[in-house]
């Protein structure tokens, strides 16, 4: 099945009735890389074309602006884009704060920051994993407690968290271990 296929994520998005209620929903995306690229816009494209409203929000503008409107013109979806980095606790919650604003709730929280850098274990210093915890963890918890609210109210929601595995296993032919 394609990514752009709804029924791949059936037990995601279903409610208890097992409909798709998204033509009145609203759906917060947040990627903190490439708009225009993977899994996040795959969604965002899948719901919008079921009717959802979607806010999406990713660091470069240009690619921003450009997969926002690619999505309201293929879908006639409504569409805010954000400009924010979620690695920072200020730019995940301005995100969630404003699509509220735009949109008036949130029904469903993607969080699809993406990883660290593609690398081996071993070529990770501490900022690195510091920096990998504040995108993929810290921006999840902030973003969860902003959404949860408006879901508890409504009695209805769905958070998603998708994240990556780029960090490749320790090669132990590059160790070098101490002989006695």
């Amino acid at each position: 099945a394609e990514l752009s296929d709804l029924s791949v994520m059936d037990p995601w998005f279903r409610d208890e009735s097992g409909n798709y209620p998204y033509s009145h929903s609203t759906i917060v995306f947040s990627r903190n890389n490439k708009a225009e690229y993977y899994l996040g816009r795959a969604v965002a494209d899948a719901l919008a074309r079921e009717g959802a409203k979607v806010a999406i929000c990713a660091r470069g503008e240009e690619a921003l602006q450009k997969a926002a409107a690619e999505i309201e013109e293929r879908y006639k979806a409504p569409v805010f884009a954000f400009r924010a980095d979620v690695s920072v606790p200020a730019g995940a919650r301005a995100f969630i704060r404003k699509a509220v604003r735009e949109f008036g709730t949130v029904d469903i929280l993607v969080n699809n920051a993406g990883g660290p850098p593609a690398g081996h274990f071993e070529d990770f210093d501490e900022e690195d994993w510091m920096s990998a915890i504040r995108l993929n963890l810290i921006s999840t918890v902030i973003m969860t407690g902003e959404v949860l609210p408006h879901m508890k109210k409504r009695r209805w929601g769905r958070i998603i968290n998708i994240t990556s595995v780029t960090i490749k296993p320790v090669s132990y032919t590059h160790l070098t271990l101490p002989t006695n």
